[in-house]
């Protein structure tokens, strides 16, 4: 480190020393600047008053206080890279925390819509089989109603040939062997 850096204005006093260009990363905040200046002030203001207290202080003294105002710039761009990244780490943890909620939004709407086709299959299944049920029922009764008019149909032809037969065979004719046996 160079002591003309750390001298202040022959008070023998020392103050951080000036940031060299180029030497702070671009993306450096304001704040360590910020923080920069005021230690600078506030080394000043201490530095005065020292000044009229101590006539000057030895080349180790002050060698030592440069290496400890660079101490503490790289604790204060240290302790705001820390924030920064603890920053970093609860926005992450909000954003999983949304992304989960999200998906178990989804996760549960999902799950209802399935209940809902579910039960909307159902009732359109259970529709269908009773419309296939009336339509058999009116099948079978319709076969019924065929069956039983077929039926007195038939009864009705039976009764007609038993008139006949009985008719045949009252009339005085011949019987039934007669007729068969071809006299």
């Amino acid at each position: 480190m160079d002591r003309s850096q750390t001298e202040t204005e022959g008070h023998g006093a020392t103050r951080a020393p000036e940031p060299a260009v180029g030497a702070a990363p671009a993306e450096a905040p304001d704040f360590l600047a910020e923080q920069v200046r005021a230690w600078e002030d506030a080394e000043g203001l201490v530095g005065s008053s020292l000044g009229t207290m101590v006539v000057e202080a030895s080349p180790l003294e002050r060698e030592l206080a440069g290496e400890l105002d660079a101490v503490r710039q790289r604790l204060a761009y240290y302790e705001r890279f820390d924030s920064l990244i603890n920053d970093s780490i609860q926005r992450s943890a909000d954003l999983f925390q949304a992304l989960f909620t999200e998906r178990e939004a989804q996760r549960r709407s999902g799950a209802s819509m399935v209940a809902e086709v579910s039960a909307s299959a159902e009732a359109e299944a259970e529709r269908r089989m009773a419309a296939e049920r009336r339509q058999m029922h009116e099948t079978l009764m319709g076969l019924m109603t065929e069956a039983g008019r077929m039926q007195r149909q038939v009864d009705g032809l039976i009764q007609q040939i038993a008139e006949a037969v009985t008719d045949l065979s009252t009339r005085g004719g011949s019987s039934y062997e007669d007729v068969a046996s071809g006299a």
